[in-house]
C-alpha cells in the first residue's frame, strides 16, 4: 500500500517470510550457577537464536524428566526439536567444525514435535502437588508484585531483575509479617532456587548454635576456626559458585556466614577478626568486630602468622586444603608452611639478579610479619635445604637484595 501526505511519501510493505526460517525449537536444561550453562546461553544468545532453557532447580520435577531422556543428571544438555544434541562439549565441537548454521537448519527445518521437551511456564508450571513447596503460594504472589526490568549495576546491565528491598515489602503485604520475618523468607527463598543474586551471592545463614566457644581452649579454638574457615570456603564454593573478580571476591568473603553461639560469623570475620586478633582486612579501613562485639569473646588471645599458610581461599596459589587437630595443630601448620614455599608459587631465589620472588601474601599481610628483611629471615626457618641456602647466600654476602612479589593467580584451585 501507498500513502502520499504532503511533504511525505509513506511505502508500507508486507514483511516477507524468510526462506530459511527455523520452525523448530532449541531447549537446554541447565542448573542455577552452571559454568557450561552459562557458556551456552551466552553462545545462543551471540548467535541470535531463541531457545528456551528449563533450570532444573527451579523446576525440579523436570530432573526426572531429564534423567528419562538423557540417562544422566549433568547439565547442560542440549535439545533440537525432540533429539538430543549434548552438552558443552558436542556444542563446542560444531561450532570449531563451521558446520553449526548448517546442521542447526537442517535439524530446526521441521516444525517442533509434542514428544520435545515442553517449556516450562514460570509461576504457573504442572507440579506434583504430594510435595508443592511450602513456599510455592508466596513467589506467586510476589512474582506479580515487583517489578521485573533492566537494571545498572557494577557498571554493567543486568537483564530482567528485581530489587531485594520490593521482593520484602511484597512478602510483608502478602504475609502482614514485620520486615525481619520477611527477610527470612527471602532467605528461604533464594536456598531453594526460586530467586538467586545476580551476580550468584546470598546473605545465607547456617546455624551452628550449640557450638560454645568460650569453653574452647586456645588450641582448640585455633584449630576450630582454621577448620571451619576452609569448610566454609567450600561449602560456599559449592553453593554460590567460585568468585572470579575482585568485588566478588569482597562478596563472597563477607556474605556467607554461620551462626555460631548465635552470633554470625563471616569468612572474613573468620580470618580477621578471630584468627588475626581483630586486624582490619587489606581491603578494608576499619577491623571487623566493633567495640562492644561480643566476639571479641572468641579472639584468639596470640597471634600465629602460620595461620596464613593454613586457610585454602579455592584458588591456585592459595594454600592447600587442609584440616587441622587440637592437639597438634601448631605442628600442623609449620608443615603447612613448609609445604607451601617448597612450591615455586611460594618463593624463588634468582642469584644472579640477586632477586628474592615471594608470593604476595606476604605483602598484603606485611604487618603479621614485618619488613622485608624481617619476612626474608622469617621464611628461612621453613624452606628446604635447597633454597634455605640459596637465601642465607644472599643475606649473608652484605650485598643488596631485591624483593618481588609475584602476581597472584585467583583462578580456581582444581
Amino acid at each position: 500500500m501507498e500513502f502520499n501526505l504532503s511533504g511525505v511519501k509513506v511505502v508500507v510493505e508486507q514483511k516477507q517470510e524468510e526462506v530459511n526460517q527455523l520452525k523448530g525449537r532449541i531447549t537446554f536444561f541447565s542448573r542455577s550457577n552452571c559454568r557450561d550453562c552459562t557458556a551456552v546461553r551466552k553462545f545462543f544468545r551471540e548467535k541470535g537464536l531463541p531457545y528456551v532453557e528449563i533450570n532444573i532447580d527451579v523446576f525440579r520435577e523436570r530432573e526426572k524428566e531429564l534423567m528419562e531422556r538423557t540417562g544422566v543428571s549433568a547439565v547442560p544438555q542440549i535439545f533440537f526439536n525432540e533429539k538430543m544434541f549434548g552438552g558443552l562439549v558436542a556444542l563446542n565441537s560444531l561450532r570449531r567444525s563451521g558446520d553449526f548454521d548448517r546442521r542447526v537448519a537442517e535439524m530446526l527445518a521441521e516444525k517442533c514435535p509434542d514428544e520435545a521437551p515442553a517449556p516450562p511456564v514460570y509461576g504457573v508450571d504442572p507440579i506434583n502437588h504430594d510435595r508443592k513447596d511450602e513456599l510455592y503460594d508466596q513467589i506467586r504472589f510476589v512474582r506479580q508484585k515487583i517489578v521485573i526490568s533492566d537494571r545498572w549495576r557494577r557498571m554493567k546491565i543486568v537483564r530482567d531483575c528485581f530489587v531485594g528491598e520490593e521482593l520484602v515489602d511484597a512478602l510483608v503485604e502478602y504475609l502482614g509479617c514485620a520486615r525481619s520475618e520477611a527477610v527470612v523468607l527471602g532467605k528461604q527463598l533464594a536456598r531453594k532456587h526460586f530467586i538467586h543474586h545476580v551476580f550468584g551471592y546470598v546473605n545465607m545463614t547456617e546455624d551452628l548454635h550449640r557450638v560454645n566457644l568460650l569453653e574452647l581452649s586456645e588450641n582448640e579454638k585455633l584449630a576450630f576456626f582454621l577448620n571451619l574457615y576452609n569448610a566454609m570456603v567450600i561449602h560456599a564454593i559449592v553453593r554460590i559458585g567460585y568468585p572470579e573478580g575482585v568485588m566478588e571476591r569482597m562478596s563472597f568473603n563477607t556474605t556467607f556466614q554461620y551462626l555460631i553461639g548465635g552470633s554470625p560469623f563471616s569468612i572474613s570475620d573468620i580470618k580477621n577478626g578471630v584468627l588475626r586478633c581483630n586486624q582490619r582486612s587489606a581491603y578494608s579501613l576499619g577491623k571487623p568486630f566493633g567495640t562492644g562485639d561480643k566476639r571479641l569473646e572468641v579472639v584468639l588471645v596470640k597471634f600465629n602468622p602460620l595461620i596464613h599458610f593454613g586457610l585454602c581461599m579455592g584458588s591456585k596459589f592459595s594454600p592447600k586444603i587442609r584440616f587441622f587437630s587440637a592437639q597438634r595443630v601448631e605442628d600442623e601448620l609449620r608443615g603447612a608452611t613448609r609445604d607451601f614455599f617448597e612450591n615455586n608459587n611460594g618463593i624463588e631465589v634468582d642469584l644472579e639478579k640477586r632477586t628474592v620472588h615471594l608470593t604476595p601474601l606476604l605483602k598484603w599481610f606485611g604487618g603479621d610479619f614485618g619488613t622485608e628483611k624481617d619476612i626474608l629471615n622469617w621464611v628461612l626457618n621453613y624452606l628446604s635445604p635447597s633454597k634455605s641456602g640459596l637465601l642465607s647466600h644472599l643475606l649473608c654476602d652484605a650485598g643488596p637484595v631485591t624483593v618481588s612479589y609475584k602476581n597472584f593467580d585467583w583462578s580456581m584451585k582444581t
